[in-house]
Formats: C-alpha cells, sequence, structure tokens
C-alpha cells in the first residue's frame, strides 16, 4: 500500500516490489521471503488483509509479519505527540485536484482533510495557484488581441478611402492576423514549455531516501542535504559536485544533485545526472530520474526528446505514467 510506504518513510512504491518479485521469479531464485509490518496508523483490517492477499499471489516461499513497534530515540518515538504526520501530501494534493484518485484513495483523503486545517488551506492554496495562472494567461490573450484590433483599425482609418479593394484586403489580413493569434496564444497557453514544467516540477523530498543511505553518508553530503533543505542550491551543488567527483556510485546523491541542478537552471547538467541514474539500471530511484530527465528537455524546449523520454515512462507503467501521459498530451 503507497499510503503505508510513504508514512514509514520507504523510497519505493508497492509497484517496486511486485517487479522485483516478479524479477527474482525470472532470475529462478529457490527462496524468496517478504517481510510486511502492520499496526500503522489508520492501517484498517481490510488493508491489512489486502497487503496480505497481494503477497500471497506472489507464492513466496516464506512471508515474515512484524507489528510496528516505537523504539525510544527514533523518528517515530520524537513525532508521536505530533499524531505521527509524517506524510508529504504535495502528491496527492496534486492528484485530488486533477480528479485523478480512485475511489478508495479519494476517500483516504478526504479523510486525512478532515479537521487538519493546514491540509485544508494547503489544497485551497494549491486550487487559487492553478485558477491564477489560467487567469493570467487569458488576460494576457485578450491584451494582445485588443492591441490587434486597435492596429487594425488604425490602418483601417488611416487608408485611403477610395482604394476599396486595398482597405477589404487590409481588413482580411488583419482578420487572419487576429486568427492566426488567437490560435497561436491558444497552443501557447496548452503547450508553453516554461508553463508546462512550472506546472509538473517539483522538489525532490530527500527523506524518502533510505535512512542507511542517509546516515552513511559522508559529513560533506550530510551538508550538502542540509543546504538542499534549505533551498540553498548553489551550495549545495557545490558540495554534491565534491562528494559525487569520489562516489560517483552513489545513486540516491546523483538523483538528489540532479534535482538542485534544475532548481540552479543548469539543465545539461541535471541531464547528465539524471542519465547516470538511469544508465545505472540497478536502483530504486530510475522512475524519478526518468521523470526529471523528462522535464529537463521540456525546460529547454527539446520537445523531441521529452516526447521520447514520456513515452519510455509511459510504457515503463512507473509512478509517472498517469504525469506523462497528461504532459505528452499537452506538448503534441
Amino acid at each position: 500500500n503507497d499510503v503505508d510506504l510513504l508514512f514509514l518513510g520507504r523510497c519505493h512504491k508497492s509497484i517496486d516490489s511486485e517487479r522485483a518479485l516478479n524479477e527474482l521469479r525470472k532470475a529462478d531464485f529457490k527462496n524468496i521471503g517478504v517481510d510486511l509490518i502492520y499496526g500503522l496508523k489508520d492501517q484498517s483490517l481490510e488493508k491489512w488483509l489486502k497487503t496480505l492477499e497481494r503477497a500471497v499471489s506472489f507464492n513466496p516461499e516464506h512471508i515474515s509479519c512484524y507489528q510496528l513497534t516505537i523504539e525510544g530515540k527514533t523518528v517515530f518515538n520524537m513525532m508521536k505527540n505530533k499524531a505521527m504526520k509524517t506524510i508529504d501530501y504535495s502528491y496527492f494534493i496534486e492528484r485530488y485536484n486533477a480528479g485523478e484518485m480512485d475511489l478508495v484513495e479519494k476517500s483516504w483523503f478526504e479523510k486525512e482533510l478532515d479537521g487538519n486545517e493546514s491540509l485544508q488551506k494547503e489544497l485551497m492554496l494549491r486550487k487559487k495557484i492553478d485558477n491564477a495562472l489560467i487567469n493570467h494567461d487569458l488576460i494576457n490573450l485578450r491584451n494582445k488581441l485588443a492591441v490587434l484590433e486597435k492596429t487594425r483599425k488604425e490602418k483601417l482609418v488611416e487608408a485611403d478611402r477610395k482604394k476599396a479593394i486595398g482597405i477589404r484586403f487590409a481588413a482580411a489580413v488583419a482578420g487572419f492576423i487576429i486568427i492566426g493569434s488567437l490560435i497561436m496564444l491558444s497552443r501557447n497557453h496548452m503547450g508553453n514549455n516554461d508553463t508546462l514544467y512550472k506546472n509538473n516540477f517539483s522538489a525532490y523530498e530527500y527523506q524518502n531516501i533510505s535512512r542507511s543511505d542517509v546516515l552513511n553518508s559522508s559529513p560533506e553530503f550530510a551538508k550538502a542535504l542540509q543546504l538542499y533543505e534549505a533551498n540553498n542550491y548553489s551550495q549545495a551543488a557545490t558540495l554534491f559536485r565534491e562528494y559525487l567527483q569520489s562516489h560517483p556510485e552513489d545513486m540516491p546523491a546523483q538523483l538528489v544533485y540532479g534535482v538542485t541542478e534544475m532548481q540552479n537552471g543548469n539543465y545539461p547538467v541535471a541531464e547528465s545526472s539524471f542519465r547516470s541514474v538511469i544508465n545505472d539500471n540497478d536502483n530504486l530511484y530510475i522512475d524519478n530520474a526518468q521523470w526529471n530527465l523528462a522535464l529537463c528537455y521540456v525546460a529547454t524546449g527539446q520537445n523531441t526528446q521529452a516526447i521520447k523520454e514520456l513515452n519510455a515512462i509511459v510504457n515503463s507503467e512507473s509512478i509517472f505514467s498517469k504525469k506523462a501521459k497528461k504532459l505528452l498530451r499537452q506538448i503534441k
């Protein structure tokens, strides 16, 4: 269950686990085990049974079930008094506003909204921002059309009245200009690369990286993450770059460094970092790297490359497949 995985701070999704089990069977492993955790916040009996049924459907040789235990000096223990709210709702707010949730996910999210004033305000703010962007584009369109119409009338007034044919021709040309501009501006509203990039890009939340990756990292990497969290992307990029010179195999660092350079507007550098993650082909960050690489292409106007990468995401059935389909329609 993806909601439970987010609550536990796991870096993978359910589809990643299922893909791993299938690959293990294909590789002819004879003894496959599955570990599950129960007793989570808001984990109903129905949800737990569905998780068990899904795990059993893969016919593993062993299934271990562990009850969630809150140990002292852990993150969960420190957050008990805060109702253990560790979920980042950004992904779910976007899906809710876009109408992309199924009935089960929508029911869960509306339950989370109930009584959560902070989450309600965040949801309303996102809606206002989306509406403001749409209204801003429409106002720009009206202003440009008004200028075109004013120009057309001035040309008609200044034209020689005796040249009726010339006047009709000028009016026809002006009409075609208005219609063409309307079509062009309409397409620009739907497919403007800068707008598409801003609507789809969101900073990668590094807490989704496994805890062991952070705990075992060097002080240099830990400092870079602190700067990244504080939105100091310029200095963070410098430390990530120095760290990766001696640790190029660190895929989580490659991913976060790529996102950092996107924030700095250094898209070619970000593209190189994301390709390193993808070409490694043996990590849990490939889906995120593919999505952000596609957004780099969108930001730099490389629509052919963007379409190619987005099609690959759709065919891979990753967590970004629906977003990729939607973005493809807007680019095309």
